[in-house]
Formats: structure tokens, sequence, C-alpha cells
């Protein structure tokens, strides 16, 4: 089970990461993880985040590998 964690954005706001739900790399290999935010329960509220968004969530993206069984750079 994936622990949320708070993330901090340049706004200044702070969102909770409730769990990670997939990742990809695009054209240029740059990570990103689609992302369910706690008290967004509406599909259209999840996003894809670069890693540099979710610093704060490192247990988060951790745990998220972990279950996966394999690393960010596999």
């Amino acid at each position: 089970m994936i622990v949320p964690d708070e993330v901090e954005f340049d706004t200044e706001q702070e969102y909770e990461v409730e769990c990670i739900l997939e990742h990809e790399k695009d054209q240029d290999g740059v990570l990103y993880y689609r992302v369910k935010w706690v008290g967004f329960d509406d599909p259209k509220d999840i996003t894809w985040e670069p890693t540099e968004h979710l610093r704060s969530a490192r247990a988060t993206v951790n745990a998220y590998w972990q279950e996966q069984g394999t690393t960010p750079t596999a």
C-alpha cells in the first residue's frame, strides 16, 4: 500500500499524493507519473507529473517502484 505524502508546487499550495497509478517516459526520456491526489475523486483530476514535481513524495514514489518490482531506470 502506498502511503500518501505531501507535495509542494511553486504556487505554494500543497497537494497530497494518494497513489501513483502508472509511469511513462516521453520521447525525450523524461519520466512521468500518473498521480491520484487525495481529495480529488474525479478521474479528470488524475494528472501526469514529472519526477521533479514529486520530490516531497519520495516515500510514495519508492513504494510505487517496490510494488512494480523494478527501478525507475529499468
